[in-house]
């Protein structure tokens, strides 16, 4: 389900592989074309959907995830909500120079002028 409003965009998707691309072109679309931070914002968002799938009960069977995007001219704002998981996201562990996984949150923290989480009764 996606529905726009006036502060934004707010999108409820399925837990799956896909659910990156398709979080992708909601923020291209709730963006804009030629926005400052619209190709920041992408990636962002591409890499906590990411995570959101491959690390919480999100992209459990069934599982789902919420977008939420506010855009701004000078800024954009990101919500994603999961299903919470058995920990915390860890941003300090190093990744392997060779590996293909373990960047995500490095690239979050690298773009983004403020990020966090917000542990829920459902798991954090």
């Amino acid at each position: 389900m996606i529905r726009h409003t006036h502060a934004g965009l707010h999108a409820e998707l399925a837990g799956t592989p896909g659910a990156a691309r398709q979080a992708r072109d909601l923020v291209r679309e709730a963006v804009g074309e030629g926005h400052p931070f619209g190709d920041d914002a992408e990636l962002i968002t591409s890499e906590l959907v990411t995570n959101a799938v491959a690390h919480t009960r999100s992209g459990e069977p069934g599982g789902s995830l919420v977008l939420a995007v506010r855009a701004h001219p000078d800024q954009v704002q990101i919500l994603v909500r999961d299903s919470g998981g058995a920990s915390a996201p860890d941003w300090s562990s190093a990744a392997d120079p060779d590996g293909e996984h373990g960047r995500g949150l490095a690239i979050v923290i690298a773009l983004a002028a403020e990020w966090g989480s917000q542990a829920t009764p459902a798991g954090n």
